[in-house]
Parts: structure tokens; sequence; C-alpha cells
């Protein structure tokens, strides 16, 4: 009679605790990427405020 073969259970383990740890970095890319984001935001809304309008925003932007 054959054993089922089944995987090592600290295998199982290495496993999933190397995922939980590339969902860590994960969500720590979006979060860096969304602040990066609301800083531009941010940025554009300041030199908007600071150009004549759209023209000047527009040529603040391309320059």
């Amino acid at each position: 009679s054959q054993e089922p073969i089944s995987r090592p259970h600290h295998e199982e383990e290495t496993s999933s605790s190397s995922v939980k740890i590339h969902q860590k970095k994960a969500i720590r890319t979006v979060r860096n990427d969304h602040q990066a984001h609301v800083n531009c935001l941010i940025l554009l809304s300041k030199s908007f405020a600071a150009c004549d309008g759209w023209q000047g925003f527009y040529n603040a932007v391309a320059a």
C-alpha cells in the first residue's frame, strides 16, 4: 500500500510566510506610489495657482 504523497509541513509554512512578506512589500510600494501621486497633485495645484491661469500652467508644465 502506497502512502499519499504530501509535502513536508515546514515547506508549506516557508512558502506561506514568503507570500506574506511579498504582500507587505507590494502594499508598501503601492503606498509610496500613492504618496508620490498626492505630492505631485499638491505640487501641480500650487504651480497652477502661481501661474496666470491655464496658459501659464501649460507653459510651466511644458518647460
